[in-house]
């Protein structure tokens, strides 16, 4: 009796002990093809994630581009939390070529390791007949006297101040002729979706004159 009673106890112990590998639930990603005074892609990836042991569990992101030599890792204290309609989901730094302007036609695989060590990966594609950023039809911006002038062929440009250290301060549609009187603003940039692939333009950031 005393020996069934320890092998009960024995699996107990094992079981609640025991640690499950953390799961990713969803991954959103897309290309913004950037121009601050370079131009090249930058590849933005989103996470929703999650770990039966604890949510505070994963740890770290890597993401690899097979077969090119392109790696890049993420620690937790690099993410950034995102609000989407009630879930949390996680934005990991942009991910830019380590040469050139474009980023590899390759298969990405994302692995989602957790402190205690366990891995869980997926993997995505990047879309080879994307637009090329030589083929982009960039707008034309300048800040001059803190008046926006804009002109493009987008209809949804934004406009985005940012502190000193590149904190977001406003986000209004980027009008032309518009003022900024925001005299916190150091940054500027210009952001457009590109509704049709769901990737994006992002102009900047630039220092305002005079900041």
């Amino acid at each position: 009796m005393k020996r069934s009673i320890f092998f009960v106890l024995l699996t107990f112990i094992v079981l609640g002990c025991s640690e499950a590998p953390p799961t990713i639930d969803q991954v959103d990603w897309r290309i913004v093809y950037r121009d601050n005074g370079f131009r090249y892609e930058e590849l933005m990836l989103f996470m929703r994630v999650s770990d039966p042991d604890d949510d505070e569990d994963p740890n770290e992101v890597t993401v690899i581009a097979q077969d090119t030599g392109f790696l890049w890792k993420f620690e937790r204290n690099e993410w950034t939390q995102i609000d989407r309609d009630g879930t949390t989901w996680w934005g990991m730094p942009g991910m830019i070529p380590y040469s050139g302007s474009t980023l590899p036609n390759a298969l990405y695989k994302v692995i989602l390791k957790d402190l205690a060590g366990q891995t869980v990966e997926t993997s995505f594609r990047l879309n080879s007949s994307r637009p090329q950023i030589f083929s982009i039809k960039w707008p034309t911006v300048n800040i001059e006297n803190n008046r926006l002038s804009y002109s493009g062929s987008y209809s949804n440009p934004l406009l985005i101040l940012r502190a000193e250290n590149h904190s977001m301060l406003s986000k209004t549609r980027a009008n032309n002729g518009y003022v900024i009187q925001n005299a916190d603003a150091v940054w500027w940039e210009i952001w457009i979706s590109l509704t049709d692939s769901g990737n994006g333009i992002r102009l900047g950031p630039y220092r305002l004159a005079g900041k």
